[in-house]
């Protein structure tokens, strides 16, 4: 039960709403955050949803900023996609990359091959490439017709690789709801 009427209470528990944390504490000044584990990094992009657009103040704003960069959403729900893509997210990017890193490895086993250098490159691409569109002309600019770069998108398209992030995104955020629901259940 809070007690002080200026205290702000801050969460980041993925699927309790607000509603919830003020039944449970008796208090409105309550923010919900959903930063991820690139926090420590100042590397985060960290959704933040508020009823009372007030409490957002310049210490809590400095706050924010010292996570990496910071999103107001304008519907609680919001935080629930936000846990399925920047909370879960690094874990599937990291898991993406390590499974590249892995088939780089089983391609040519005798190959003294450096996976620094394997993961150098998604850092190169995404740097030069800030835009979806531009990853899109970037894959046409290098895949020839019958070409090595076109036989290998060829074949991640034929996977539906596509389906399969937005699945993997999918499962997260349905997820997120049902933690919630759960955690309405409890007391």
């Amino acid at each position: 039960n809070n007690s002080d009427p200026k205290t702000v209470t801050v969460t980041c528990i993925a699927g309790v709403t607000i509603n919830r944390i003020q039944k449970i504490i008796n208090s409105k000044n309550i923010i919900r955050i959903m930063p991820n584990v690139m926090a420590k990094q100042n590397a985060s992009h960290t959704y933040v949803y508020v009823k009372n657009k007030e409490l957002i103040n310049t210490t809590f704003n400095k706050i924010l900023k010292s996570f990496g960069t910071f999103h107001i959403a304008s519907k609680e729900d919001e935080i629930n996609i936000a846990t399925a893509l920047y909370g879960s997210g690094p874990a599937f990017i990291a898991y993406l990359v390590n499974a590249f890193v892995a088939a780089s490895k089983n391609i040519s086993p005798k190959s003294k091959l450096n996976e620094r250098d394997v993961i150098h490159l998604f850092q190169n691409v995404i740097s030069i490439n800030d835009s979806s569109q531009k990853l899109e002309k970037f894959v046409q600019s290098i895949a020839s017709k019958k070409g090595t770069t076109q036989a290998g998108v060829h074949f991640l398209k034929s996977q539906n690789l596509k389906k399969i992030m937005y699945t993997t995104l999918h499962r997260a955020y349905k997820r997120a709801k049902e933690i919630s629901i759960e955690k309405q259940g409890s007391k």
